[in-house]
């Protein structure tokens, strides 16, 4: 005998947020990515600050490394953002690829050697060791966020 089972109030919940205005799922979604990625964020200027063999003095990489909202064009329907490295405006990590990565010999058009850059995988280890803390803490913040948007709704109706 086949079992059937039925979730009430998923279509009044997508409903519900279908009828939001873009800028509100746009700032539920980006503060739980905000909220998520502060461990890979802590984790990821860690590992740097122990990897490099030589300690910088500045510490630009490191301050560098943090989270970017991206801007949607349009009607467009994609909130995306990133973390890792900014460079803009006052953060100067331009650089941060070349330490997670490394580089292979390289010369200059003369043949002058430039030599190589070791791979650290500061970024990368980071992200393996906290990629389920930020899936985890994203999805509870953002839960947490429609639930309280849901609970300040049915107050205005109620008082009608």
């Amino acid at each position: 005998m086949a079992q059937t089972v039925s979730i009430f109030g998923v279509k009044e919940l997508d409903n519900f947020f279908q009828a939001m205005r873009r800028a509100d799922q746009r700032k539920i979604f980006q503060d739980a990515w905000r909220e998520g990625t502060k461990p890979v964020v802590t984790t990821s200027r860690a590992l740097l600050k122990s990897k490099l063999k030589s300690k910088s003095k500045t510490r630009n990489l490191e301050k560098s490394i943090g989270y970017v909202a991206l801007r949607s064009r349009g009607k467009s329907v994609y909130i995306s953002a990133k973390v890792g490295a900014r460079r803009f405006g006052a953060f100067r990590g331009f650089h941060g690829h070349l330490h997670d990565a490394g580089t292979v010999s390289r010369q200059t058009k003369k043949g002058y050697s430039r030599g190589t850059m070791p791979a650290s995988h500061f970024f990368t280890e980071a992200l393996a060791q906290t990629e389920s803390t930020l899936i985890e803490k994203s999805n509870e913040h953002a839960l947490n966020a429609l639930d309280k948007l849901i609970q300040r709704n049915l107050k205005k109706q109620a008082k009608q």
